[in-house]
């Protein structure tokens, strides 16, 4: 190797621990920002299987309160009390009714 190929090859060493000091910065920054994304994520993450419990159990107390309604449907039902169930069958399509006329003149 002759003298001028020797000058180019020389790196001091002063720049090789520059360049490995702010490559290892950079990598403890990327590091520190994926914790702390890591940790948003976990946090998100909690909190939508909260909600979802919470949900769970909204529905299935909306279903209790449902099937306590239908039941009591059917006991009217198989009475002979077939004008207060024609009574209630035409108050839902007036409630309806009213409903459809409100959305439609929105």
């Amino acid at each position: 190797m002759t003298r001028q190929q020797r000058r180019w090859c020389f790196v001091p060493a002063a720049l090789v621990n520059r360049l490995l000091l702010i490559w290892a910065l950079g990598a403890l920054f990327k590091a520190d920002r994926d914790l702390k994304l890591d940790r948003q994520v976990g946090a998100e993450v909690k909190s939508s299987f909260y909600l979802l419990r919470q949900l769970d159990s909204d529905f299935d107390s909306t279903g209790g309160l449902l099937g306590a309604t239908i039941g009591r449907v059917k006991r009217l039902s198989r009475g002979s009390q077939t004008k207060l169930l024609c009574y209630m069958l035409l108050f839902c399509f007036f409630v309806f009714f009213v409903l459809y006329w409100f959305m439609k003149l929105r």
